[in-house]
């Protein structure tokens, strides 16, 4: 069995298409020509990663000299690149439990959302737990105020910084983040 990836929602989107347009030739042209560019423009995206992932690892060469030779070192002070990534992962009820018992069966758990951010150099991660009496939301003020806070405490010295996330429009607003 292979490992199980993310799909997308416009790959979802294509293949359920072509699964339940199949006996439509035309339309189904039209999916699979169309789903075939997404592909293109995902496998882009996808090494557009790789790219930064492996310069930010090669740079980190550079951050870890700088600390044996220098000691401690200050924000913007090396000139190399980290690359992070974030995202906000499902919300999870707790307690959580398959077999719930009769009597709290209609009571609502309560509901923690977890965010992440990672320095894709050395795959370090920070995770933020946070009850539902606790977010400020997780639209662009809330999103990226997690990830200021992720980049203060990932920062080792680096001058430049290329970021990753999914294109989840409420919460990474391009403008927000620039």
């Amino acid at each position: 069995m292979s490992p199980r990836t993310d799909l997308c929602d416009t790959c979802q989107h294509f293949r359920n298409g072509l699964q339940y347009n199949a006996h439509k030739e035309e339309e189904a042209k039209d999916l699979l020509k169309n789903f075939k560019e997404h592909l293109v423009k995902a496998k882009t995206e996808r090494n557009y990663y790789n790219k930064n992932t492996k310069l930010a690892e090669q740079q980190r060469k550079l951050v870890d000299e700088h600390f044996i030779t220098r000691g401690k070192t200050g924000y913007c002070s090396v000139d190399a690149t980290a690359h992070y990534s974030y995202d906000w992962a499902q919300n999870v009820h707790v307690p959580h439990s398959d077999q719930q018992v009769s009597k709290i069966y209609y009571l609502s758990p309560r509901k923690v959302h977890l965010f992440g951010i990672q320095d894709e150099a050395v795959r370090e991660q920070i995770n933020y737990v946070l009850d539902e009496d606790e977010i400020i939301g997780k639209g662009p003020n809330g999103t990226l105020s997690l990830v200021f806070d992720g980049i203060k405490r990932l920062n080792k010295g680096e001058k430049y910084l290329k970021i990753t996330c999914d294109n989840a429009g409420g919460q990474n607003k391009n403008n927000a983040t620039i």
